[in-house]
């Protein structure tokens, strides 16, 4: 009987810890960087899926390696997609997920394309800050 009952308590403790790495990033778990960066999130952070809390947290995790310009686009991304009704992110997901089965030639195409409106609608000094960027990249 011994052995059964170290046995269970093996299992039960195995159980425990897969449960443990499988559980929902708290908001409390995420550094203080991390929860400034993702702070538009959070009074939505305990209802997102747990995939997306482990992305957030690791994107936010990357910030401080990301160049200036991306940081700021990380923000402002951030700050959108805290603005959108469920319907929405849903929408969109489905969108990213249409774009992702392309074929890569067809998916870059539609990107240039999309950049190319972006573009076109952004105030002239934006369109300039985004051009000097572009020439700086290797």
């Amino acid at each position: 009987m011994p052995s059964l009952h170290r046995l269970l308590v093996i299992l039960a403790s195995q159980f425990v810890l897969a449960l443990s790495a499988h559980a929902a990033t708290s908001w409390q778990s995420l550094s203080a960087e991390q929860r400034e960066l993702l702070a538009p999130l959070a009074s939505q952070w305990q209802a997102l899926p747990e995939e997306r809390q482990d992305r957030f947290a690791n994107a936010a995790s990357r910030y401080p390696q990301m160049p200036p310009e991306k940081q700021q686009r990380f923000r402002e991304r951030i700050r959108q997609w805290a603005e959108l009704t469920p319907e929405q992110r849903q929408r969109a997901r489905e969108n990213y997920e249409r774009l992702m089965a392309l074929p890569p030639q067809e998916r870059e195409r539609i990107l240039r394309e999309v950049r190319q409106q972006r573009h076109a609608s952004e105030p002239d000094g934006a369109r300039h800050r985004h051009r000097n960027h572009q020439s700086q990249e290797p």
